[in-house]
């Protein structure tokens, strides 16, 4: 089979094309004002924004880079011992301390967003 697809342009307004409703627009204007507020300092309430925000972006990338590395570890452990069976007492010893480095790092994650929120 072989076709040729049709081009078409898009026109109007771009969130309503995505189906996002005033409310969500609502929403995005609310933390718009107060990321500005905080940047500009003219709000304590602003200030506790974004040092949230901050808590939230650390320990959330912490989380996810340690969570995905842990994962990682163990599917490479766990097709280096399908390998060779043999050697699944040393694999097995290197991939426990693998994922207790992974654990650390996600519990320095969430460490340093707690002191971020202090």
């Amino acid at each position: 089979m072989s076709g040729v697809s049709n081009t078409f342009e898009v026109t109007g307004d771009p969130m309503r094309i995505a189906g996002a409703s005033n409310v969500e627009l609502g929403v995005l204007e609310s933390i718009k004002k107060s990321l500005k507020d905080a940047v500009f300092g003219k709000s304590s309430e602003g200030k506790e924004v974004l040092k949230n925000l901050a808590a939230g972006i650390a320990s959330g990338l912490g989380l996810l880079g340690s969570g995905l590395g842990m994962a990682w570890t163990t599917g490479r452990g766990l097709e280096a011992i399908g390998r060779n069976p043999l050697a699944k007492s040393k694999v097995q010893v290197n991939m426990y301390i693998g994922l207790m480095l992974g654990l650390l790092a996600a519990g320095l994650s969430v460490f340093a967003a707690f002191l971020i929120t202090k």
